[in-house]
């Protein structure tokens, strides 16, 4: 499940909101009154699922205006399908604790529908076809000093799917969302100070698909072809290493792992065929880190180009 927030100007932005979102921002002590604004990749559930929990913590902790939410077509109907989910409960804590300690319009949203060319077609070879690269980006927000750009990626069928850059004073941070290789991301990442980006083990995924397709039941087949699936919608290390060294990036972190590197005995096993450094990639200078919930970096001010890296808190 996905979820980043990044804090610069005085914005508290946040991208993604999958399961678990709303807890750690609580566990981590992240003042998540003064979110400013929410982010969405695209809408598959581990992208979405604590859409509601986040904006109805913000509200709870003190949030007391609409709270603007971003995406790509059909941001309005996860907009109003949270307000309807969330109307009753609402309702209750207004009636119980008072609008003056639960402003009501603390619990709106209003949604920016985001549209770029090449959204419209189901091919992603159409898209550089019909678009220039420029067309397939766009500013979204440019407030405070901060200036995100939405831009197109590849998760077909789960389309339209955008990778989000970050500008702030000379610094910057893309992430890329769920994508395989793409030269929207290539271009939009370029010279960024640091790159999250989705890695996929393809080859234990495919060895978990073989394995569930051995059992000879439709039980396995089900679940063995599904896993199959993933491997064609999502980058795996080593793309996302190249891609990185295309772009120039200075620092890559690889997240949305799967298998999920929850133990000790995952991570070791997940890394079969792990991301590594090679030929194709001799060239780049950048370094490469596996993300972990609760890990904090740090972009200091220019003149210097220092990414500092930590946990949110002690681990």
């Amino acid at each position: 499940s996905q979820c980043m927030l990044v804090a610069a100007g005085g914005e508290f932005l946040l991208f993604d909101t999958g399961d678990g979102s709303a807890e750690n921002l609580m566990g981590y002590g992240i003042p998540f009154q003064n979110l400013s604004g929410i982010f969405f990749t695209h809408y598959h559930s581990d992208h979405i699922a604590d859409f509601g929990e986040v904006v109805l913590g913000r509200w709870l902790r003190g949030g007391s205006t609409p709270l603007d939410v971003y995406g790509p077509p059909g941001i309005e109907r996860i907009s109003e399908a949270y307000q309807q989910a969330y109307y009753l409960d609402s309702t209750y804590r207004i009636a119980h604790h008072g609008a003056e300690n639960l402003p009501p319009e603390g619990r709106k949203t209003v949604p920016h529908k985001i549209e770029l060319c090449g959204t419209e077609y189901e091919e992603r070879e159409a898209a550089s076809q019909h678009c220039t690269l420029e067309s397939r980006g766009k500013v979204v927000l440019d407030r405070n000093g901060v200036q995100v750009t939405a831009f197109l990626v590849h998760h077909e069928p789960a389309r339209p799917a955008y990778g989000y850059r970050v500008d702030y004073k000379g610094r910057s941070v893309t992430i890329s969302g769920d994508t395989v290789p793409c030269e929207e991301l290539i271009h939009y990442a370029k010279d960024t100070d640091l790159l999250v980006h989705d890695a996929i083990n393809h080859e234990v995924v495919q060895y978990l698909s073989d394995l569930y397709k051995a059992r000879g039941d439709r039980f396995g087949d089900r679940l063995g072809h599904m896993f199959g699936d993933i491997l064609d919608y999502h980058s795996n290390p080593n793309q996302a290493i190249n891609n990185a060294a295309d772009a120039n990036v200075t620092l890559l972190v690889l997240t949305h792992m799967v298998p999920p590197r929850r133990n000790a005995v995952i991570r070791r096993f997940s890394r079969i065929g792990w991301g590594t450094k090679g030929a194709r990639n001799a060239h780049w200078k950048g370094e490469f880190v596996e993300a972990d919930d609760g890990m904090l970096w740090t972009l200091k001010p220019l003149p210097s180009k220092e990414i500092d890296q930590s946990y949110v808190v002690n681990n």
